[in-house]
């Protein structure tokens, strides 16, 4: 599975630690670094630059992450991810939030 905008890493340690095979990714290297301290596969890489051949997982995992993608780049990445997954392939979004009031 592949997980996008892993930050430190938690999620896909859990993940690993319960039989997946985990490829995060995260635009920050510091993240990426203390990813690979957990003994996870992890790379630098944009939301808009995921270098993967095409269908090369089964999941993608995505959670409190794709809000920093812009409007206008949100269709693109949504493609992205769609050629990533494998035929029949699971793609999660979270995102943490609700909606806004100008009332207090």
């Amino acid at each position: 599975m592949l997980e996008v905008g892993a930050g430190t890493g938690q999620d896909s340690l859990f993940f690993q630690e319960n039989g997946f095979d985990v490829v995060a990714t995260d635009l920050s290297p510091e993240h990426v670094r203390r990813c690979r301290e957990k003994g996870l596969d992890a790379h630098v890489m944009d939301f808009l630059e995921l270098d993967f051949p095409a269908a090369s997982f089964d999941a993608i995992y995505a959670f409190n992450c794709l809000l920093h993608v812009s409007s206008a780049d949100f269709p693109a990445v949504l493609k992205i991810i769609e050629r990533l997954l494998k035929p029949g392939g699971v793609f999660f979004l979270g995102q943490h939030g609700g909606a806004e009031s100008d009332s207090i």
